[in-house]
This record gives C-alpha cells, structure tokens and sequence, in this order.
C-alpha cells in the first residue's frame, strides 16, 4: 500500500510540475495559436542553461510568453532577431525546456530591422520605392502609408521580404512588406 501511494504522489507532483513551468498561453490570447495570424517575437538563447536550446518570446499584455519550436532552422538561430510567426500547440507534451510552451511552426519570417534609406517617386513603374542609404538597394513598399508617400523622405524602417508582385516596369531589388517604419529628422 505505501509503495502505490508513493507512485500516486509522484506521478501527481510531476504532472503538476510540468503545468506548472509552462509560461501561460491561455485561450483568450491574442497570439490565437492554430490561426492563420502572424504574431512579432523575438528568438533567444538565454534561457540555454535551462535545457532549452533556441526559443522565441512574444510580447502580450506586458507580459512575455515563451514557445519552444519543435524544429527552427539554422537561419533563425540568432540570438535577438526579430521574426513574424505563425504557429500551434505542438502534441508534444513537453520537451527538456520547461520554460517554454512547444510548439510547430507553420510560417516565419525574419524582420529586418533599423534600415534607412529615402523615398523616391517615379512617374513609370513603381511609383515609388526606397533606395536604402548605404548599399543603394531599392524596395518596392507593397503597403506604404501615403504620409510617407514624399520624395526624398528619410526614413527608419523594417521589413519583411513579400512574395506580392512587382509592378511593370518597375526595377527594384526586393518587394517588401513594411513591418514598422518613421522619419527620420
């Protein structure tokens, strides 16, 4: 009979200490995991010495919430990049981090951040792009804010690269997604 009760406790205190440690994700979050919403995150390695390898954390409601991806590519392993995701609750239970929450991601992409460069009009072709200010690469914005819309306007932007088509005509290096972008004084 003792030896039973002991396994009863133990397997009760082990399942509470695993609920325990995940970072709370509850229903009622705006990360909505399994939608087909983005959500901004930073990835991280600082939580390394507790068993958990890269992660990301994601801001909500001034608290931050942490996922461990099941399988994140080498290209994102960089301790402080900025990355739009879109992921679910992995059915995996738990992994050796149990800071995290684990997850699958379905979509990711990097931000690039603090590029700045000027907004050129043109009357053919795009209309208007922005010529960065140290590699003179050119972006064509698919969703510029028209207050940014002026001619020679400095600017501090990231970015996502998109897969929307460029306009005829119009001889750009990438077609962009602006994630956050302002003027530059």
């Amino acid at each position: 009979m003792n030896k039973l009760f002991k396994k009863i406790v133990l397997v009760i205190s082990t399942g509470f200490l695993l609920s325990s440690s995940c970072k709370d994700v509850s229903s009622n979050s705006s990360v909505e995991l399994g939608s087909d919403k983005f959500v901004t995150a930073t990835v991280t390695e600082k939580y390394s010495k507790d068993g958990c390898g890269f992660i990301f954390s994601v801001q909500e409601n001034g608290k931050t919430l942490l996922f461990d991806p099941v399988s994140l590519e080498n290209k994102f392993k960089q301790e402080g990049m900025k990355v739009i995701v879109k992921f679910h609750i992995s059915r995996v239970q738990q992994t050796s981090c149990f800071n995290a929450q684990p997850v699958i991601i379905d979509d990711i992409k990097a931000i690039r951040d603090d590029v700045v460069g000027y907004i050129r009009k043109t009357e053919s072709g795009c209309g208007i792009y922005i010529e960065t200010a140290d590699s003179k690469e050119r972006y064509y914005p698919v969703n510029l804010d028209s207050k940014f819309k002026q001619d020679g306007l400095k600017v501090s932007f990231s970015y996502n690269v998109s897969r929307a088509a460029q306009p005829k005509g119009c001889e750009v290096d990438y077609t962009i997604s602006i994630v956050e972008i302002e003027e530059v004084k």
